[in-house]
């Protein structure tokens, strides 16, 4: 996808993000988010030249990231995944029962507020810094 398609997308997660009450929506919270995340790592990664605009990434790990692509993630390229990271296995765990141990049986945790208020510290700085990377 074009980078002016993420921004766009990531524009219209954030309008609906910002609509919701995360101590009520954490569950829509988690998936927003995650969306979010992932759209603007995206962006990050195509404005970098670290991925073609016509090759996204799902997850921060999948598709697998090639050694290639490795080679050219900078140390603060590398710190929003490893935030993109804590939203997708919190949204995993959370609205999913998929904890660390995927062969083990699926079961839904009790919720912790602490997790959606991590989660929105998280995206606050993948946007902040996708913003400062979209105007390089």
């Amino acid at each position: 996808m074009r980078i002016s398609a993420h921004i766009q997308l990531a524009n219209s997660w954030q309008s609906a993000l910002a609509k919701l009450d995360p101590e009520v929506d954490y569950l829509a919270y988690l998936e927003f988010s995650m969306m979010l995340g992932t759209t603007l790592m995206n962006a990050v990664l195509h404005k970098r030249g670290i991925s073609d605009e016509s090759f996204d990434q799902n997850h921060t790990n999948r598709p697998p990231i090639s050694d290639e692509m490795a080679a050219q993630i900078t140390p603060d390229v590398a710190e929003m995944m490893s935030l993109m990271s804590y939203i997708e296995r919190a949204r995993n765990l959370h609205c999913r029962a998929i904890g660390e141990d995927r062969g083990a049986p699926r079961v839904l945790p009790k919720w912790d507020p602490k997790v959606v208020t991590e989660c929105a510290a998280k995206i606050e700085a993948i946007q902040v810094f996708a913003e400062s990377v979209i105007v390089e």
